[in-house]
């Protein structure tokens, strides 16, 4: 070939020439290079560990422990004299007052007859521990007389404790 030919070259179809093939490579390593950018390099710090709490369940409140409620020892005599009748496994009343700090007198008309037994409990709680006075069990019918002992001004349960679930009052010390 001598300088004065003409090389005419000739295209596969679907093929593209050098210099489209060049700007389309520059074109791609250019959007390369801009990605990488915008990417945290190798060196940089690893990433933030995050870790996931599943969600749990509010804790529940704790139960606060309160004194366990006693009678006053030596608590002065008060005057107060109070009456309380079962009866078809009822209290005839459903709330007695007292005064707080001193003691004070029970009179149970014990209604019932064979073979149910009542007895007066003072309350503080559930449990057997929060019982502050109980009297002998009864079979009635029969009139009994309970000397009741002082206690802390508060509010409290009266009970029958053969019938709990039936036989319950409140009893205000103030």
């Amino acid at each position: 070939m001598s300088a004065g030919d003409r090389v005419e070259a000739r295209r596969e179809p679907g093929r593209i020439g050098g210099g489209a093939r060049t700007a389309m490579l520059m074109t791609a390593l250019l959007v390369a290079i801009a990605g990488c950018a915008a990417q945290p390099s190798a060196t940089a710090s690893a990433p933030e560990s995050r870790s996931v709490t599943p969600p749990t369940e509010p804790a529940s409140p704790t139960p606060v422990a309160r004194p366990h409620v006693t009678a006053i020892p030596g608590a002065p005599a008060s005057a107060v004299v109070l009456q309380l009748a079962a009866e078809r496994v009822r209290w005839d009343v459903d709330t007695l007052t007292v005064p707080a700090g001193m003691t004070w007198t029970l009179e149970l008309d014990n209604r019932d007859g064979p073979p149910e037994i009542h007895n007066f409990g003072i309350v503080d709680g559930p449990s057997v521990a929060d019982r502050i006075f109980v009297s002998p069990n009864t079979q009635g019918p029969i009139m009994a007389t309970y000397e009741i002992p002082g206690l802390p001004a508060g509010t409290y349960e009266f009970v029958c404790t053969v019938h709990p679930e039936v036989m319950r009052g409140t009893l205000i010390v103030q």
